[in-house]
């Protein structure tokens, strides 16, 4: 860095990715001092801040997968990029139409990425941090059949109990809109303007690479089955 060209190398302002654990209902994020998941278990009360999309999974023998988050998955090339043993490397360079029907036969899926503000602390997580919601499969889909905007305050409500077949069941979580204080929506708009300024420098470094995922996934921590597959959704 310098003087007059100072390093704008600006680190995400979410503190936590929560994920949603379809065979135990619940959310999960991920611990990064003690290397785990930790399971949320706390109300979930969030305003929503903005949606964007990607494609992720893990695939065996590569690791956590995944590409930049966008607004628009259409509308320039992705690059996937692998992570195993804290290295990275890319393994993927394409538009979405042309690329998506291989990664989804890797495990590589797409996802609703939201960024929200925490109205209430879960788990050690602070009220008042930014949060990403990464959603995949069930979560996506209730998240997008409810039609949450990003003006709104959701809470989590209880899972709903899904049985495919006499084997198979899933749990896929609730969303219900709330209403939220002036002071919760002030401190929505402020949170909203410092990620929207984060957005805006990184495309000013025109940056393409996807961020480090929040799990750093080894061998170890590859999930012990797939979540029912949810995604066959016409994006």
């Amino acid at each position: 860095m310098s003087r007059t060209k100072p390093n704008n190398n600006t680190k995400n302002p979410a503190v936590a990715t929560l994920e949603w654990a379809a065979m135990d209902g619940q959310f999960t994020a991920w611990d990064s001092v003690n290397k785990e998941k930790i399971q949320i278990t706390d109300e979930l009360r969030v305003a929503v801040l903005d949606q964007l999309s990607n494609i992720s999974g893990w695939v065996k023998d590569i690791g956590s997968c995944r590409c930049h988050e966008t607004h628009n998955l259409s509308a320039s090339p992705l690059q996937v990029f692998a992570w195993k043993d804290g290295k990275s490397r890319m393994i993927k360079d394409g538009m979405y139409a042309d690329i998506k029907d291989e990664m989804k036969a890797m495990g590589i899926k797409y996802h609703k990425v939201v960024y929200a503000l925490n109205l209430s602390e879960i788990n050690g997580i602070p009220a008042g941090e930014i949060i990403k919601l990464d959603l995949g499969g069930a979560a996506m889909s209730e998240w997008i059949e409810v039609g949450v905007k990003d003006d709104w305050a959701i809470t989590l409500g209880e899972p709903v109990e899904v049985q495919i077949n006499k084997m198979i069941k899933y749990m896929k979580p609730t969303y219900t809109k709330i209403d939220i204080n002036e002071e919760e929506e002030i401190l929505a708009e402020e949170a909203d303007k410092l990620l929207q300024e984060y957005f805006s420098s990184r495309k000013k470094e025109s940056v393409a690479v996807a961020d480090t995922p929040s799990a750093s996934y080894t061998d170890a921590d590859a999930p012990a089955g797939d979540d029912p597959d949810m995604d066959d959704i016409p994006f």
